[in-house]
């Protein structure tokens, strides 16, 4: 017979500074054309852990210790009546140490610089264009569940740059909108959620979801948004967006070349619809639909989810400086897996490699009271 127990017990602390100074209004630089922000910003985190389980031969304890402090600044220039300039930059040093009971010992430190460039055209009071260029990072850090390999535990950080450009109108006399945009991301050290298997004497199998670096990654995109007041009580709105991802350079734990392929958790399209109306000078009721496109679960094999539609819906009641809200999120209790995996795992069918789901959220009905004072 099969029997094991893997329990994690974890002690988990943060803490976070941060220092902003701010230009005043006549406070500006550059014959007062240009607004500005800077500040530091510091946080330290500590997660130390007890894993007790059937197939160690001892508890593994481990301690992920990280220190990040950053300067940033932002300014904010008028270059004449319709074109203004956004200009910022972020420089962060990450310091890093983890131990374990197995004697590995690392102690990595990354210094990540991000910014970004935005130029706008403010055409007139009713059309906006944009274009923007944006780098980006992730922090790296230690794969601490699990019965990882040494080579698997520490993943490095990611740095993108993303690349958009835009338009943004209003129409019928500020009654409708829409917003939309075009984006491309060149992905460096992509930052994967994959999985290790390990198969063992008895044919039993050891799964572990890790944290890793692909090589490349590219994603590129479309994004609409639209809303119109079609009457003092109705409102409607909608969203859109399209996604087309594919990874390059990327061998994953098993050997595999990826370079092509579509990357996990990237459906092709998402999309909102929904209505506001107001039944009363007091009483609101909103309803929407949330889908998505099937997407694959992970790299490491071709589960996918299904495409997927959600309803929601809230009613709410306002006077003075309260509301109550009835609401309910997937009201109609549509079952659908959030997250797949694919290992063997049951000795009853002799560890065959099967699909494993962890499900979303089921039907939530519930009530919310907001007071302002």
């Amino acid at each position: 017979e099969y029997s094991s127990t893997d329990h994690y017990f974890r002690n988990k602390t943060s803490a976070t500074f941060e220092l902003r100074a701010i230009s005043e209004p006549g406070g500006e630089i550059f014959n007062r054309t240009t607004s500005w922000v800077t500040g530091l910003y510091y946080k330290q985190e500590q997660s130390d852990l007890l894993r007790q389980y059937t197939y160690l031969s001892s508890d593994f304890i481990s301690s992920f210790d990280t220190d990040n402090i950053a300067t940033f600044v932002q300014f904010d220039s008028q270059l004449d009546q319709k074109l203004s300039l956004t200009t910022g930059l972020r420089l962060e040093r990450r310091n890093s140490d983890y131990t374990d009971s197995e004697s590995l010992e690392f102690n990595p430190s990354d210094t990540m610089l991000g910014g970004k460039v935005v130029l706008s055209y403010q055409m007139d009071t009713n059309n906006l264009f944009y274009g923007s260029v944006n780098r980006g990072y992730k922090a790296g850090g230690a794969n601490t569940d699990g019965s990882l390999p040494t080579k698997l535990r520490e993943f490095s950080p990611e740095y993108l740059w993303n690349y958009e450009l835009g338009y943004k109108v209003s129409l019928l006399d500020n009654q409708a909108y829409v917003r939309s945009a075009i984006f491309y991301m060149d992905r460096d050290d992509m930052q994967v959620r994959t999985s290790f298997l390990k198969e063992r004497e008895d044919g039993s199998t050891d799964f572990v979801s890790y944290l890793g670096n692909a090589a490349t990654g590219t994603n590129l995109g479309i994004e609409v948004e639209a809303g119109w007041q079609i009457s003092p009580e109705l409102e409607i709105y909608a969203a859109l967006g399209l996604l087309n991802t594919e990874y390059n350079g990327f061998i994953d734990a098993q050997g595999n070349d990826k370079s092509g392929e579509e990357q996990a958790h990237a459906p092709s399209y998402q999309f909102n619809l929904g209505l506001n109306y107001q039944l009363s000078d007091n009483l609101r009721l909103n309803i929407s639909v949330d889908g998505k496109d099937e997407f694959l679960f992970s790299d490491s094999h071709q589960e996918k989810s299904e495409a997927i539609e959600v309803v929601n819906m809230s009613i709410s009641y306002s006077q003075d400086d309260w509301q109550v809200k009835l609401w309910a999120r997937n009201m109609f209790d549509e079952s659908y897996a959030t997250r797949g995996f694919y290992f063997g795992n049951d000795p009853r069918d002799e560890y065959t490699a099967k699909a494993y789901y962890q499900l979303a959220e089921p039907a939530v009905f519930g009530a919310t009271f907001d007071y302002d004072f």
